[in-house]
């Protein structure tokens, strides 16, 4: 019955493989270990909808998800290099098969857990990686030093930021679902794991993964069936522990430059001028210049404060508006009211596994979105597993188990 949820974890370590589990590159496809997987998970699934093991049915998602795949298509008429933009377009459509083979593989509460566990497990792990990276013990890669502040943490990931990115939404996720947990030894297992994985964050030095969680605790906190009163202490008491570590860490010049003087630091400034300029690229472009084609045509844009060879944005949402203009970012924004809907509406489910996995999805969303502000995360798999988990949320709080029409269990 759990194998299902199973291979949606097997589908996430594999994303975790990123640069080191290329298989093949050809041009600019680059063949991965997850494209591989995806691409059996999804042959299996409709195996499964074909002999009548899982039912087809409408979903919120399918609105938006046809409407954000025309505009994709649409970009692609607007492309400058279509050899790159035929790339991007099909990386963005195995992000969407993600999110419905979550959506139909979790189709029942009692796999909840191993989607959620599996997933800290995975986190966990790297967590370790990333502790034994940062203190130079031993690293898959060749170690990212930041002057003054050592090691950055990336373990098998391209960037640092990549990496929270993942271990980010996993430690929320884990969070929310302890209180689900009905012994107190998994309980510290678990504990234990988002430990693990929040100390992984720690060593990518990410300002976007730390902003994540931070936004993404907040959302827990608001969604919490505590009392106002607790709220507020923890309020409180996060801030008494923000001031007394900004008090502590004042003296070191790598936070004053990092953290206290960020409006002057060059790398957070650099993603405000990339902005400027692809927002400036947009007001020439308002249909888009093609899924992926961004580093095409920003060069002519680009502000002579940026370094030449930086030609990516790091933002998600001036990179949708450039590369698929006003119809596909609206497309974006109609998907997101969709999943915050969807996700929502499971808040109130009768099963707790279902509506700790809305609390934490939606956590692990805003985490995720507040990231999007520093860095790229459209074609992220780790937003699409949130995504599936938003919708598949709102079915399992809805619907329950399947039934075949003769009343027996439907299985997976």
């Amino acid at each position: 019955m759990k194998r299902s949820a199973l291979a949606i974890v097997a589908l996430i370590a594999a994303a975790t493989a990123d640069i080191t589990g290329r298989l093949a590159v050809i041009g600019p496809v680059r063949l991965t270990v997850y494209q591989a997987l995806v691409a059996v998970v999804a042959v299996l699934t409709v195996v499964a909808i074909r002999t009548g093991r899982i039912a087809l049915s409408r979903s919120r998602l399918d609105l938006p998800a046809a409407a954000f795949v025309a505009t994709l298509a649409l970009s692609l008429v607007m492309a400058h290099d279509i050899g790159l933009a035929l790339t991007a377009f099909a990386s963005m459509l195995s992000s969407l098969v993600l999110a419905y083979l979550v959506l139909y593989l979790v189709d029942r509460p009692e796999k909840v857990p191993a989607i959620v566990w599996g997933v800290l497990a995975v986190s966990a792990i790297f967590g370790v990686a990333a502790l034994l990276e940062y203190f130079k013990l031993f690293a898959l890669q060749p170690a990212i030093v930041l002057v003054g502040s050592g090691v950055r943490s990336r373990v098998t990931f391209k960037d640092p930021n990549i990496l929270g990115s993942f271990l980010a939404p996993a430690a929320l996720l884990g969070i929310s679902a302890v209180p689900t947990l009905p012994a107190a030894r998994s309980r510290l297992l678990a504990i234990a794991g988002i430990t693990l994985t929040l100390a992984g964050i720690a060593c990518t030095q990410s300002r976007g993964a730390f902003l994540g969680v931070a936004v993404g605790a907040a959302v827990l906190l608001l969604l919490a069936r505590v009392p106002f009163k607790r709220k507020m202490l923890a309020v409180a008491g996060a801030v008494v522990v923000g001031a007394v570590l900004t008090a502590a860490l004042a003296g070191n010049p790598v936070f004053r430059q990092r953290v206290l003087d960020i409006g002057s630091d060059e790398s957070a400034m650099t993603r405000v001028w990339m902005a400027q300029s692809a927002l400036r690229a947009w007001v020439d472009h308002p249909m888009g210049v093609g899924i992926g084609d961004f580093k095409v045509v920003y060069p002519d844009y680009a502000d002579p404060r940026v370094r030449v060879s930086l030609t990516e944005s790091h933002t998600m949402y001036t990179t949708l508006l450039v590369e698929i203009g006003f119809l596909g970012f609206a497309a974006a924004a109609f998907l997101a009211l969709r999943w915050f809907g969807a996700a929502r509406s499971a808040l109130s489910a009768d099963d707790p596994r279902v509506s700790a996995l809305a609390r934490g999805t939606l956590a692990a969303g805003f985490a995720l979105g507040a990231q999007a502000f520093t860095y790229s995360l459209e074609p992220s798999k780790y937003l699409w597993l949130v995504i599936g988990l938003g919708f598949a949320a709102e079915r399992l709080g809805a619907g329950g188990r399947h039934e075949r029409t003769d009343g027996s269990e439907r299985t997976t």
